[in-house]
């Protein structure tokens, strides 16, 4: 990779410094916002779609805790704030909980992104 790095360095910086190839070849590239996500978006539901264990997995962990919250809280009384807000603090912990998996996978997966945007 530094030999590949050091090859095209030396091929840029023997280009003009001056005129229109100059501007194209200096301007940075940003992508849009919408298109950003949009990338990211897609390709994370085309990876989705090549691994149908986690799909699988990731159903039945929802399925699970939604039986579980399902019968903890089956006949709460709606006055009681504390018991709803138990309720709240335990779907938002377990949704924060289970996505902190899928963080370094993320970090992984931002070369790729970077390099195909």
């Amino acid at each position: 990779d530094i030999a590949y790095y050091r090859r095209s360095k030396q091929e840029l910086d023997a280009l003009p410094t001056t005129g229109h190839l100059h501007h194209l070849l200096t301007k940075t590239y940003t992508p849009c916002v919408f298109t950003t996500i949009w990338l990211c978006l897609s390709r994370q539901a085309r990876l989705t779609a090549r691994n149908p264990h986690l799909t699988k997995s990731r159903i039945i962990q929802v399925v699970v805790v939604g039986l579980l919250l399902g019968t903890l809280f089956w006949q709460l009384d709606q006055s009681d704030f504390n018991a709803i807000f138990a309720v709240m603090f335990f779907a938002i912990l377990n949704l924060a909980v289970s996505g902190m998996a899928t963080i370094p996978g993320i970090i992984e997966e931002r070369r790729v992104i970077y390099r195909q945007t």
